[in-house]
């Protein structure tokens, strides 16, 4: 019965014509397993059959792919790895591939056939950075503009873009001031290296706020949105070995870093700010006074409510996604996925109503809009309307 079963719904699969309850059939035959040599089988058999070579283009596979990955994978059980059967991934995707459909797209008299997806607005994802540092006179120096050639920025110091592409002080300044480099939402992510060799690394929609040169007995930079930092060691004033701290002030926590690899996510909209070591050790206190956290490598600082609390085993991979230049959700809730999709894409984004989904999927971030959000349509639990005029927005429905 399964096999006759999975012929019928994979025909009409490819015929576009699948309603919602044999969709979900459809899906249920495959996470089963039951069907596994059928779909190897069919799959053997659509690569046999002609096709135009320049039908797909290799990100059309991908993002196919991902289609497939992100509709069979299911959410996670707290602190467990996603257990994901690739090969059987893979050979749906290419049935799609091969098919030209859209999986789980409930056929309709108004939807379009194979191959004939229907225009929508789209948003591009960002292709050039727009950030800019804004100088204690209150005059911008927009990165674009930069180049090798130092630009003079007063009292001795000057500023320009090193060979890697980060931005880089030079001089010592006579007095020092304090800058602040800011990467909008829908810019590309920028590098910094700051005047005692520490490098940070700012996502779309951050700023950081940082003197010109670190004197006195700490360094303190503060920050809002998300930055990696890869902290220099730099010993105290008069000591040979004592090293000066380098705090981050985010929100109302700082991070007192004794030379280490971490992130801080920070981004006001989140209601938590959320320190992730990667390497060393930093310990993390609250503002205005309170128990300070000790966090270790693989751990993670969470501050929200009012409270500071440690979580022992982070999904780092979710955490470090956006230094790849990817989108990882693993689980994640659907409002702090559309809150990275604004910050990236620089869009609005509205709720029609309140309600709950997780999402798991890792992709690109270098795709449109529109693309992205077809793949999270595919749970048919959620959909979304884009709009580019007036301004970008998003809206987000069940």
């Amino acid at each position: 019965m399964p096999h006759s079963l999975f012929n019928a719904l994979l025909q009409k699969f490819h015929a576009g014509t699948l309603d919602e309850q044999e969709a979900i059939r459809f899906r249920d035959l495959l996470l089963s397993g039951a069907c596994d040599e059928l779909l190897k089988d069919a799959v053997e058999q659509r690569l046999q059959q002609p096709r135009s070579p320049a039908a797909f283009t290799d990100a059309k596979k991908q993002l196919l792919l991902q289609q497939l990955l992100q509709h069979i994978q299911q959410p996670p059980e707290k602190k467990q790895a996603r257990v994901v059967r690739w090969w059987w991934a893979a050979a749906a995707a290419v049935l799609v591939l091969l098919g030209g459909y859209w999986f789980f797209k409930p056929a309709g008299p108004h939807s379009p056939g194979p191959g004939m997806a229907k225009k929508v607005p789209d948003i591009n994802a960002p292709e050039k950075s727009t950030a800019y540092i804004t100088l204690a006179d209150g005059r911008q120096v927009l990165l674009d503009s930069l180049a090798r050639d130092v630009i003079s920025i007063g009292s001795g110091t000057g500023v320009y873009k090193n060979a890697d592409g980060q931005i880089s002080y030079q001089g010592a300044p006579a007095v020092a001031t304090v800058n602040t480099l800011t990467v909008p939402r829908g810019s590309r992510p920028v590098g910094l290296v700051l005047p005692d060799g520490s490098k940070v690394w700012l996502d779309a929609g951050s700023a950081l706020s940082y003197p010109t040169g670190f004197t006195g007995t700490e360094r303190r930079v503060t920050l809002t949105g998300q930055g990696y930092f890869e902290v220099a060691r730099m010993n105290a004033p008069g000591s040979s070995g004592t090293m000066l701290p380098f705090m981050v002030t985010s929100g109302e926590i700082t991070t007192k870093v004794l030379g280490t690899h971490f992130n801080v996510n920070a981004y006001k909209e989140e209601g938590m700010v959320k320190v992730t070591l990667l390497e060393g050790h930093v310990k993390v206190a609250p503002e205005g006074g309170g128990d300070e956290v000790d966090v270790k490598p693989g751990q993670q600082a969470q501050w929200t409510g009012g409270h500071l609390k440690l979580d022992r085993s982070p999904d780092l991979d979710e955490v470090m996604a956006w230094r790849s230049d990817r989108f990882y959700f693993n689980g994640t809730d659907i409002r702090s996925v559309m809150q990275q999709v604004g910050r990236w894409y620089d869009a609005e984004i509205v709720f029609k109503e309140p309600f709950s989904h997780s999402c798991v999927a890792d992709l690109p971030r270098n795709m449109p809009v529109s693309e992205l959000l077809k793949i999270i349509e595919l749970t048919g639990v959620v959909h979304f309307k884009i709009e580019n005029m007036p301004h970008k927005k998003i809206t987000v429905s069940r």
